[in-house]
């Protein structure tokens, strides 16, 4: 869990999407300034606003994963903290690996 939650919200690649969706959005709020998509929208030849559109609509969708991922991640945190005994903390964090 704390995998996926890094590679969706501190590696570099992750990095990279937030600046490029701080660029779509300023581009889809007609205030330019996206190197980023530009350089991306030339290699692609798409259109550097449905670009921007695209970004936007991903970000969306990954939102919503990383908000699971982070509910489920809360659970667990609860759960953990409420633990009677070590078994019932390893219990929890058993669970959470069957998860993955």
């Amino acid at each position: 869990m704390s995998e996926r939650l890094y590679a969706m919200t501190a590696s570099p690649v992750a990095i990279l999407r937030s600046r490029k969706l701080a660029e779509a959005k300023r581009v889809l709020a007609g205030e330019g300034g996206a190197p980023l998509l530009t350089a991306e929208a030339f290699d692609q030849t798409f259109d550097v606003a449905s670009l921007a559109a695209t970004v936007v609509a991903k970000a969306a969708t990954e939102a919503e994963v990383i908000a699971a991922i982070e509910a489920q991640r809360q659970r667990a945190q609860a759960a953990i903290r409420s633990a009677p005994n070590p078994a019932a903390i390893d219990a929890v964090l058993l669970e959470l690996e069957l998860l993955r």
